[in-house]
């Protein structure tokens, strides 16, 4: 499934996955089909929902450069801003060059009573974003002028289906 974002950034999920009877998978890649670099961390919150109301909790992520909610949840209080962690926050953005995509992103969820039987799931989770239409000329910009430039991403996905992983071999 894939959900255009803006500027030519699509996230897509690959089909969700029963990991076990209480485990849900999720990969999620960032593809850039625009002209512009981007520059993007999650912050997260990740979460799933299925359609009986199941309750879920992430267990397991695997990425880079994940950055904290309150740490950017007042973004406008950063520019000119003295906070070396907040500056060095902004250098750790990912990277999206024009025509290219990230690493996945792999969440792992599990089911916090029950057994997970839902034939599709939601999934929603935030990223922080900065486009660039130069990367030559942003990098002589400061680090507060970048801080700026930082919006919120809401990436949702509704009702996508959920597959079943096959059997273990060993």
């Amino acid at each position: 499934m894939t959900v255009k974002l803006n500027d030519g950034l699509e996230a897509v999920i690959d089909p969700i996955e029963h990991g076990s009877t209480t485990d849900i998978n999720v990969t999620l890649t960032l593809y850039n089909r625009g002209e512009k670099t981007f520059y993007l961390a999650h912050i997260g919150p990740p979460q799933v929902q299925d359609g009986s109301g199941g309750e879920y909790e992430c267990t397991y992520t695997s990425e880079g450069g994940r950055i904290d909610l309150g740490d950017i949840a007042n973004i406008s209080q950063w520019s000119n801003s003295e906070d070396q962690a907040k500056i060095k926050l902004i250098r750790e953005f990912t990277p999206i060059a024009p025509k290219a995509h990230s690493n996945s992103i792999l969440f792992t969820f599990r089911k916090k009573n029950g057994k997970s039987k839902a034939a599709h799931m939601s999934f929603s989770t935030v990223l922080a974003a900065r486009s660039v239409d130069n990367p030559t000329t942003d990098k002589t910009l400061g680090e507060d002028r970048k801080i700026r430039d930082v919006y919120l991403l809401n990436v949702g996905f509704r009702s996508a289906p959920v597959h079943k992983l096959p059997p273990k071999l060993w």
